[in-house]
């Protein structure tokens, strides 16, 4: 979906350019012709194909545009009993749901069998220095919210759980942490929450909802270091006293 809009951007702006240049051709034959105006006619039909071309690619990108939020709405609601759980160490021969129901039960103040996980395995390529991170589904939503906003309580384990965005949200999401800072932005539910400079919150769920959020100026974020010293020198000038002459 991304990429047919990406490809209806594109040749927006190539057909932008070429009517452009071609109506500007045309303005400049125009004005060098000395006899009866042979191509009026031409600019007439040039600038109704303009504005119909113009206007069916808008009402495409619209289109594209609401296809894309509504596969992204359905894409979250199918992870909506998933979860990310990093930092679990991993072994070859391990039973991985069983590994998370225990890391769940002895971390959290909640219960998990095995008969409630839906599935459960690790996600991407085994490396040797770095565990992979355990993706769970459960079978019931309300275990998963348990298990979600109990989370606090792994501080210090080294393990963290996350929500399984898909790409748009999670390109979004990091996106918005380089932006406000890791400390003002989460997420619940799969909607991104952020936390301007002025204390205004937002929820965001793509790139274009994040870059209408307004950025505070660059001269208002710089800081003088802390380690900055600034020398004054607190002595009296001294006073001239002017003699007379004799």
């Amino acid at each position: 979906m991304e990429a047919v809009q990406k490809t209806i951007e594109d040749l927006a702006v190539v057909l932008k350019n070429g009517m452009a240049e071609f109506r500007k051709d045309l303005q400049d034959a125009t004005a060098l012709s000395t006899t009866a105006n042979p191509t009026s006619r031409l600019v007439v039909e040039f600038e109704s194909f303009r504005s119909f071309m113009l206007c069916s690619l808008q009402n495409l990108q619209s289109q594209v545009e609401l296809l894309s939020k509504c596969h992204d709405q359905e894409e979250m609601r199918s992870r909506r009993k998933m979860l990310l759980v990093h930092g679990v160490a991993e072994d070859n021969k391990e039973d991985t749901s069983a590994v998370f129901a225990k890391v769940i039960t002895e971390h959290l103040s909640v219960t998990v069998e095995d008969l409630q996980i839906s599935r459960c395995h690790r996600l991407g390529q085994a490396k040797k220095d770095t565990p992979r991170p355990i993706l769970v589904k459960l079978r019931d939503v309300h275990l998963r919210d348990s298990i979600w906003y109990s989370k606090t309580q792994l501080k210090g384990t080294g393990i963290t759980i996350s929500e399984f965005l898909n790409k748009v949200r999670h390109d979004t999401f990091m996106e918005a942490r380089k932006l406000f800072g890791i400390s003002k932005c989460w997420t619940r539910n799969g909607t991104i929450h952020i936390i301007a400079p002025d204390g205004t919150r937002y929820q965001v769920n793509s790139m274009a909802e994040l870059k209408a959020i307004p950025l505070p100026s660059s001269a208002a974020t710089v800081k003088q270091p802390s380690n900055m010293t600034v020398s004054r020198d607190n002595k009296r000038p001294k006073r001239l006293i002017k003699r007379p002459i004799v």
